[in-house]
């Protein structure tokens, strides 16, 4: 019995001839004809009286109909959903704040044009958080900045180029000053983003590797609230600027510059190597490569 057989006796069903199911099924009326015999032998019953050169549905065909037009709608159904898989289905994406705030939100909006029909379900934390979403294969790509720590097991895409800036209140004792050694910043009071975020953990390597100790006295996810502390010169904070720009125009914060030190960075868009990416994965993927394009329009 096969869902061939099965189409073939809704036809005959609904039709009420093996003449006109035949014509519609594009078949010979031989071939309809002895696929409802295969099914009537298969299952021991009869479908049809024929009587007259007519044809009439039994009880259990009555019965066998319901069943079939439902297999048989269900299976287009699921052809349905499977050929469409590419665009009809969800594509999830793990970032941090800065690109969440900033790239992100365009980037959608561009493959939302193509893919409308694609759900986009998107996560926002640190970078530890994301990239352990990844690992866990809750999130399909990933936008951080910076290189994942599980770089063999993943393909690193980079598409912009970013830099931290070191910021200080204009009323601060370091504000008339062009640039500072990395060093000056060691008896100075850090606001500093929290542990486990790309921002951090870059200070983190960059303080140890130039033999400075830290200690922030303030631990925020919020840059907002950082600059908002730097403003009221309750401390000096490190922060990209992609969220910062603005705050500097305003000229209420100053930036300067960190001598012999290099604060650029790298965004990546990230996925596993064993991940297949669907055809609106890797479109979202290429939106991401032509951010330095896309960012002027």
């Amino acid at each position: 019995m096969t869902l061939r057989h099965l189409r073939i006796f809704v036809m005959v069903y609904q039709l009420g001839s093996i003449t006109k199911a035949a014509e519609q099924l594009h078949l010979a009326q031989p071939a309809v004809s002895l696929a409802i015999k295969e099914m009537e032998e298969y299952y021991g019953i009869q479908l049809f009286d024929r009587l007259a050169r007519r044809i009439y549905p039994t009880e259990i065909a009555h019965k066998l109909f319901d069943y079939a037009l439902q297999i048989q709608v269900m299976f287009d159904e699921m052809e349905q959903n499977l050929v469409n898989y590419e665009i009809l289905g969800t594509l999830r994406i793990g970032t941090t704040i800065t690109i969440g705030n900033f790239i992100l939100p365009t980037i959608i909006k561009l493959f939302k044009e193509k893919y409308p029909k694609t759900k986009v379900q998107v996560t926002i934390n640190n970078s530890h958080h994301i990239e352990n979403l990844l690992i866990e294969n809750e999130v399909d790509l990933v936008l951080l900045e910076g290189r994942c720590h599980h770089k063999d097991k993943m393909i690193e895409i980079p598409f912009y180029t970013d830099e931290l800036c070191l910021i200080v209140s204009k009323d601060h004792h370091l504000a008339k000053r062009k640039s500072v050694k990395l060093k000056d910043l060691e008896n100075c009071d850090l606001l500093f983003r929290e542990p486990g975020s790309a921002e951090r953990d870059l200070l983190n390597s960059l303080f140890t590797a130039n033999d400075v100790i830290i200690k922030p006295i303030w631990e925020s996810v919020s840059t907002k609230a950082l600059v908002r502390g730097v403003e009221k010169n309750l401390g000096v904070s490190i922060l990209p600027y992609l969220m910062i720009k603005d705050d500097i125009k305003k000229k209420e914060i100053v930036r300067l510059e960190v001598e012999g030190i290099d604060l650029i960075r790298k965004f990546m868009v990230i996925y596993n190597k064993n991940k297949y990416l669907t055809e609106s994965a890797q479109t979202f993927v290429q939106l991401c490569k032509d951010w330095n394009k896309i960012k002027g329009l």
